[in-house]
């Protein structure tokens, strides 16, 4: 069981903050691959957080903030803002309470918050 496995079966948040390099490296790596995994499911019907498929398909809320690592409220308080761009639709209300995202959106929203390395 690699250090941040340890950490998390313990629940110690210090020490998943004290993790070595190593092992983030390890975990950098475990994070891109299920990244990748999920980019590649993601042109598929039925994604938990998507209505449709393809890149036309409407992200919920849940479903950004697990690809952003943010909570949920932080990407409705985006989308309040008008941080990040979103779809407002519901079948009962004009106001459009239901809020989703379409992928281009939170492309956008993550451009506009990278920060190049100093190098």
């Amino acid at each position: 069981m690699s250090e941040y496995d340890e950490a998390v079966r313990r629940g110690s948040l210090l020490e998943m903050a004290e993790l070595s390099e190593s092992s983030l490296v390890e975990i950098y790596g475990e994070l891109t691959r299920r990244d990748a995994i999920v980019a590649a499911a993601g042109d598929s019907k039925g994604l938990p957080g998507q209505d449709g498929d393809g890149d036309s398909a409407l992200l919920t809320a849940g479903a950004v903030a697990a690809q952003l690592g943010i909570p949920k409220a932080a990407v409705y308080e985006a989308a309040r803002r008008k941080e990040i761009g979103s779809v407002r639709a519901s079948a009962k209300s004009r106001s459009g309470r239901a809020v989703r995202f379409t992928r281009a959106q939170v492309e956008a929203f993550k451009a506009a918050r990278s920060v190049a390395a100093k190098g």
